[in-house]
């Protein structure tokens, strides 16, 4: 979460069950009363659950509010930009590029080149994040 250029984390334990995202929603609303939230930062396990958050704020506002972000940790690690590393292709763009190298070699049949295309995508990410190179 970030507010007045300072950027900081809080944590607060909720209890589970029935309820939880309104409470979290009230929460929330009690730390950070303004109409603005967009300085906060909500991550939640999926996307799924990040939908059920922006419902429970609809929900539980007495008065309309600028939603604060809410997304999956996964997303925003995989957006969150590093010095010096550049910011990766989005897997469509990817596939593309291996489709098009693999349709210049002229080694496959066109009609497999997106199956293989997706499976070199999918071997390259798993050597990726096994710290592997070819």
């Amino acid at each position: 979460m970030a507010r007045d250029g300072k950027h900081f984390v809080n944590y607060h334990a909720l209890p589970p069950g029935r309820g939880f995202f309104e409470a979290l929603a009230k929460r929330v609303l009690a730390l950070w009363p303004g109409p603005d939230l967009s300085d906060l930062r909500i991550l939640t396990p999926s996307l799924a659950l990040a939908a059920e958050v922006r419902l429970a704020f609809a929900r539980v506002a007495k008065s309309p509010v600028l939603l604060p972000p809410c997304e999956s940790l996964r997303r925003w690690v995989n957006n969150a930009p590093l010095p010096g590393i550049p910011l990766p292709l989005p897997e469509s763009e990817r596939r593309v590029l291996l489709y098009d190298a693999l349709r210049q070699k002229d080694w496959f049949d066109e009609t497999a080149l997106w199956g293989i295309a997706n499976e070199m995508a999918r071997l390259f990410d798993e050597l990726t994040a096994a710290a592997l190179s070819l």
